[in-house]
């Protein structure tokens, strides 16, 4: 069992210096600070010691406790965590063991802050709209980050997004008690903390991941808090410090600075986006976007000329060089650890790396092999297990996996033409393939979105590979559901086959194995007469509606095929027949289908994701505490706003699975999409009132109509064009965040200016628990349909409660 004593001191170590920093200068007050380390103790405290008593009962009364081990691994890790906070209290009181005498802390005074020379009030929107764009931009990138990490899990996706949320709405709770109004202080901290996320991230993943490594769940969440934190937590501070200051001043109407905010996020989306085309990699453009912030922060702060045009000067310098010298490989091959990068870019799907391990040129994608040179086993075993299932094959279509490792298993057969896709187009690019002739076989390689592709006129294929990796994110369940099923079918000869890859094999698989391949299996033997099940490097799955059978050996002696691995000398028929049985006798016929209204295979991805990231048997009550948070931010004035941005959350994400579902892969329009949200909230904000949403009962009964009407044309939109889908998401998606917009401006009308920060942090929080809630866990397990019903039903309760108990 390994301890993490370094990894814990270390977070420790950052998390004090940032809040002794905050707390130095004016943004915190001092005893909010130790008040924060006095719980750290008191909670380390309690979980060491009850945990170690639990053990000593244990070993004095001979108990029979099978999680006993995991009790004595958190015993000592948050006891070395209690005695690093220790020496943090300590460092408060030593005084006490070494003089006579203690000062009080009381009798202490601090000088006042004064505004900075040259920044008043009425020049404070520029600092708002470059607050919204920092913290924006820096968040859309990180979140790339957060997925590569992860594999690209929705589950990973998820944590990132809640603590960003949950660490922002933590940011306006104290930016509301904040009495700082230092601006240059504020802005300049925030860019030190925007700089300081990627080395955080770098040196976390460092000290806590051994090269290799995918990071479990707890590391994870060290990894992504600690870098995350500085930036969240600042911005947040500060837009609620300036808002209050604005409205103190009386220069700006209720949500007008919201506005201003949004506004720079919107910016910073449409740009993140647009250099996403263009692939600019993520650590390119996020310095670059550093370097203008510095430049643009010098000037908004009232520096004299000199200074402006030296710092701008410096910038232009700073970004061209980004330019020349790309930061990226470099940091790709800190990152994986033992692999010189030659070369890495950003796709809207994922990044690809392409480097040297061991002297073999490798293309990765999201950190994890998918191009290597020696891989005899998958290759054999992807093509063979389908296409030994017939004699002749006039046109096969390959979906995903790698052309060039698999063209010579390929013209062991007599194929007329081979038809190449890739989720990502950058990996056929990385791979270096075009269309070519092998043989007699003629080889296209098209850079389209699968569905979107079987979607057109294409014809029929003798033969359907798709190697698509299991469905741990909504985006790639849709390949996974009986829609799509159908569709692959329709693009089948009579006696085609279809081929695929829905999970990894192991030996021994728990429940979450279980109820999330049922699923899949009852989806598709529902549309193909026929299915086999053949386990080996992944579990593959064979459709069609002629016989298919899963005795390869036999089948490879009848073709005369020569193969390294898929023979009689590595694999027994009986075997295989055997395991396949296995896994058919587990399969649950009640559990009913995946399908594009309720993809619950998603949902036990993750959690088996979860499961092999070391959160077996706490993953409900990890999911429970994380949903539970969240609501610690509802004070007096913020219930409405959480339940409206909870609910805009969550619809925003099942308009994206509905696009997905019907329009392909388009991440790049996902991105736009997310960016229009954000600009009905900042219209919402400024023209609610001129709109005629003055009322919060208005704004709760139009939310709650928008999510019905969209709960009931659910069904229709999933399995429509992408035309209708995107002219109705262009429609009811500005449209929902123009009435959230107007319920923040209605709610920050009051002339308190702590108001601001409580509906900020209800605002943050809102989204953190839509997002978590929708996107992983309520729309695989109740459909996409029923989740807008009961986003409907929970904003009219949260209404009818606010105006019941006249605290909206």
């Amino acid at each position: 069992m390994t301890y993490h004593v370094v990894p814990i001191g270390v977070t420790l170590l950052v998390i004090y210096l940032f809040s002794l920093y905050l707390s130095c200068f004016g943004f915190t007050p001092r005893q909010s600070h130790r008040r924060f380390w006095n719980w750290i103790l008191l909670f380390t405290f309690l979980i060491a010691g009850l945990f170690g008593l639990f053990l000593a009962l244990r070993i004095t009364y001979r108990w029979e406790i099978s999680f006993a081990e995991s009790l004595l691994h958190w015993h000592v890790e948050t006891g070395i965590a209690m005695v690093f906070a220790s020496f943090i209290h300590l460092s408060w009181h030593l005084g006490y063991y070494f003089r006579r005498s203690r000062i009080r802390e009381n009798n202490v005074v601090h000088a006042a802050v004064q505004p900075d020379a040259g920044t008043d009030a009425t020049g404070l929107r520029p600092l708002l709209l470059l607050t919204g764009f920092v913290s924006s931009a820096s968040q859309f990138i990180l979140l790339r980050e957060a997925a590569i990490l992860g594999g690209g899990t929705e589950a990973m996706a998820g944590l990132f997004l809640w603590l960003w949320l949950i660490i922002a709405a933590g940011g306006a709770v104290t930016g509301s008690c904040s009495v700082i109004t230092s601006m240059r202080r504020m802005v300049w901290t925030l860019l030190a903390g925007t700089a300081l996320a990627p080395l955080c991230f770098l040196m976390m993943n460092q000290i806590i991941l051994t090269p290799g490594q995918t990071p479990s769940f707890l590391q994870a969440l060290v990894i992504l808090a600690v870098s995350v934190t500085p930036v969240t937590f600042v911005s947040a501070l500060i837009f609620v410090r300036i808002s209050v200051i604005r409205n103190a001043a009386g220069i700006a109407r209720a949500g007008n600075s919201f506005t201003a905010e949004m506004i720079g996020s919107v910016a910073a989306g449409v740009l993140t986006a647009l250099t996403v085309t263009i692939r600019i990699p993520n650590y390119q453009l996020y310095l670059v976007i550093l370097a203008m912030a510095v430049a643009f922060a010098t000037w908004f702060l009232g520096y004299r000329g000199r200074i402006k045009i030296a710092v701008a000067a410096a910038m232009a310098v700073t970004a061209t060089l980004l330019f020349i010298f790309p930061p990226d490989a470099a940091i790709r091959s800190l990152l994986l650890r033992g692999v010189k990068a030659e070369k890495s870019i950003d796709t809207p799907f994922g990044n690809i790396t392409t480097g040297v391990y061991s002297g073999e040129r490798t293309v990765y994608y999201d950190h994890r092999p998918v191009f290597f040179p020696g891989d005899v086993i998958s290759a054999e075993e992807n093509i063979h297990y389908a296409l030994l299932q017939r004699q002749n094959y006039d046109r096969v279509l390959l979906v995903s996996g790698g052309l060039r490792r698999h063209l010579p298993e390929l013209i062991k057969y007599s194929i007329g033409e081979l038809t190449y896709l890739e989720m990502d187009p950058g990996l056929i690019a990385a791979e270096g393939v075009s269309d070519t002739l092998c043989g007699q076989m003629r080889v296209r390689v098209v850079r389209d979105d699968p569905m979107a592709f079987l979607r057109a006129d294409i014809g029929t294929f003798d033969a359907i590979i798709q190697l698509i990796p299991p469905p741990s994110t909504l985006s790639v369940d849709r390949f996974y559901t009986v829609e799509y099923f159908r569709m692959v079918r329709e693009q089948l000869s009579p006696e085609g086959l279809f081929m695929c890859t829905p999970m990894p094999w192991f030996n021994y698989s728990p429940e979450s194995y279980r109820r999330g391949f049922s699923p899949f299996f009852n989806a598709l033997s529902d549309v193909f007469r026929h299915v086999t099940l053949i386990p080996g490097s992944m579990l593959y799955a064979v459709a069609s509606d002629t016989p298919v059978s899963n005795a390869v050996v036999q089948l490879a002696g009848q073709h005369g095929i020569g193969t390294s691995y898929v023979n009689g000398d590595y694999l027994d028929d009986n075997e295989i027949k055997t395991k396949s049985e296995q896994i058919m006798s587990n399969v649950d016929r009640n559990a009913g289908m995946n399908t594009a209204l309720r993809p619950v295979i998603s949902l036990f991805s993750n959690i088996l994701s979860l499961e092999r990231m070391g959160m077996k048997g706490g993953i409900i009550t990890l999911l429970v505490l994380l949903m539970i948070i969240p609501f610690a931010f509802i004070s007096r004035g913020g219930q409405a706003m959480f339940a409206s941005s909870a609910g805009l959350a969550g619809f925003g994400m099942i308009l994206i699975f509905i696009l997905q579902m019907t329009a392909g892969n388009i991440y790049i329009l996902t991105s736009v999409i997310l960016t229009l949200l954000m600009a009905g909230l900042a219209a919402g904000a400024t023209l609610g009132e001129r709109l005629g949403l003055k009322s919060l009962k208005i704004c709760v009964l139009i939310l709650t109509g928008i999510f019905t009407l969209t709960g009931f044309l659910a069904p229709a939109l999933t399995v429509s064009s992408s035309g209708p889908v995107l002219t109705f998401i262009f429609v009811m998606l500005p449209a929902a965040g123009i009435v959230t917009g107007a319920i923040y401006r209605i709610l920050t009308s009051h002339p308190e200016g702590r108001v601001t920060g409580i509906v900020y942090s209800a605002d943050m929080a809102g989204s953190a628990l839509g997002y978590l809630t929708v996107a992983t866990l309520l729309v695989p397990l109740a459909g996409t349909a029923n989740s807008c019903f009961i986003l409907a039903l929970f904003i009219l309760l949260s209404g009818i409660v606010a105006s019941v108990t006249g605290k909206a």
